[in-house]
């Protein structure tokens, strides 16, 4: 059974259709499991594990600032009219899918705010300063308590006296009070300047009128960024003509990137393609040549859906580095074209085999090495490649031999050959290695004088537009960055 499975395999092997039909298979298979992965934008993926600044993200992410979206609505004239902006405010929250975003109260209810100083006493200690020991033990001595008792009885006295005589019945040294100022204080540390104006949020000069949402759908999940941003987009049409809206939120910047990121992996990879077919054309002079750009961009795609089956997400920033892999693999194709020419093809291949496999090998160690980096991006990186590699090796020595060999493949041109001769004279030895000497020298020299950016907000690709209208809507609401870059967050 076994010897007749090996005859099989063995047979349909040596068939063109059978592997090219094969490895068609193996291709669609791959692109057709990629949508059901999930790919993301994050710049996060480039910091370390346990790092300052993945704790930032982190935190940010936990305290929800991510998940909201600041609609600014305006008249396209510039002028003020707050009842025409509250009613396209009305109109643009009404067309809302409450599945990907809603609108957050900007009101109170008097009902609720007994409940908060409830909870805002419950959560007291965390308010509580060293400093504030040092005044508890003066507010508790007789004469702290004779004059907080005083100032609760002038407060009684005047004409929202009632509030003050049911706090202190809790409260009686005003602590929470105390500790509501410095809340206070430290919001309008921020700067924001939005002021009540009916049920909305406006400017002082009532030219501007402010929404905040809150979604459900995560900076990371790209496919919803994009059904969120087009949602908002199609509320902004049905705003009156003399209305427009503006957005603020990060999701605009994971969907810049993600842009960015898509046009940047199309263009390298055509490019790449395009490059290779020229040169190999020009060297070779046959069109069968073409079959040795395929093989790693054949292999990308496999790779590409096992790496990231590994991992919760995986990062656009490592595709882009496909056409890294493909310039390290397309080596295994030359060998193997180059031993497919001539009578002996076959002892050509199976010389080749042991040092082109061991030459893999010594790649594939860097890239495994990666594999266990802190750095998440390098651990996606070191097992989309190692799996490149190996099936860009596994295509040259067992797929392309079949394409490539025969009578008439693989004649190089007269100057080609010309070249091959020449290059193998003594004196153009010596001048080969003098000239690899001096550029190491110069290489060795200006890595020296090389200075790494640690700065990851470099790796944005937010378009322009959206961090210009998050210094508009700075200016107009008020407000400090979280950070001294220009995004959002």
């Amino acid at each position: 059974m076994i010897a007749t499975l090996k005859a099989f395999l063995q047979r349909k092997s040596q068939s063109r259709t059978f592997v090219a039909l094969s490895v068609l298979l193996i291709t669609g298979l791959s692109c057709a499991c990629l949508p059901f992965l999930t790919f993301d934008g994050r710049i996060d993926v480039m910091l370390p594990d346990r790092s300052e600044l993945r704790d930032i993200f982190s935190f940010l992410r936990e305290i929800q600032v991510a998940d909201k979206v600041l609609v600014t609505l305006a008249m396209r004239d510039s002028s003020s009219d707050p009842d025409a902006l509250a009613a396209a405010a009305d109109r643009y929250v009404a067309a809302l899918d409450p599945a990907l975003a809603a609108p957050m109260a900007t009101g109170f209810k008097m009902e609720e705010i007994s409940q908060d100083f409830v909870r805002l006493a419950r959560q007291l200690p965390d308010y509580t300063e060293p400093a504030d020991f040092a005044r508890l033990t003066a507010d508790t001595s007789a004469e702290g308590v004779r004059t907080s008792l005083e100032s609760l009885r002038r407060r009684v006295q005047q004409p929202e006296g009632m509030f003050a005589a049911s706090a202190a019945r809790s409260d009686p040294l005003d602590w929470n009070g105390r500790t509501v100022k410095k809340i206070l204080s430290a919001v309008a540390a921020f700067g924001y300047r939005a002021v009540p104006v009916g049920h909305h949020l406006m400017d002082q000069e009532r030219r501007h009128l402010l929404l905040i949402l809150q979604t459900p759908v995560l900076m990371t999940d790209a496919s919803g960024v994009r059904r969120l941003l087009s949602h908002l987009k199609a509320c902004d049409a049905l705003l009156p003509p003399g209305v427009e809206a503006r957005l603020v939120c990060g999701h605009l910047h994971t969907a810049g990137n993600e842009k960015v990121i898509r046009r940047d992996i199309t263009l390298t990879s055509i490019a790449v393609i395009l490059v290779f077919i020229v040169l190999f054309f020009c060297i070779y002079r046959d069109w069968r040549a073409g079959f040795i750009v395929l093989v790693p961009f054949m292999a990308c795609v496999p790779a590409l859906a096992l790496s990231a089956c590994a991992f919760r997400s995986f990062s656009y920033i490592v595709v882009g580095f496909g056409s890294v892999i493909a310039g390290i693999a397309i080596d295994y194709g030359i060998h193997t074209y180059v031993a497919c020419q001539g009578e002996a093809a076959e002892q050509s291949l199976k010389r080749i085999r042991r040092p082109v496999t061991l030459s893999m090998l010594t790649t594939l160690c860097v890239f495994v090495a990666f594999c266990f980096s802190s750095m998440p991006a390098y651990r996606q990186l070191g097992l989309f490649a190692s799996f490149a590699i190996i099936i860009s090796l596994a295509y040259a020595f067992w797929v392309l031999p079949l394409f490539v060999k025969g009578p008439n493949a693989g004649r190089m041109t007269r100057r080609s050959a010309v070249v091959v001769a020449f290059g193998h004279t003594r004196p153009v030895a010596w001048m080969t290695v003098a000239l690899a000497g001096a550029l190491f020298v110069t290489g060795t020299w200006l890595v020296s004088r090389l200075r790494l950016d640690t700065d990851v907000a470099k790796l944005d690709g937010t378009p322009k537009a959206t961090l210009d209208d998050e210094r508009r809507a700075l200016s107009i609401w008020g407000g400090r960055r979280i950070a001294d870059g220009d995004s959002f967050c």
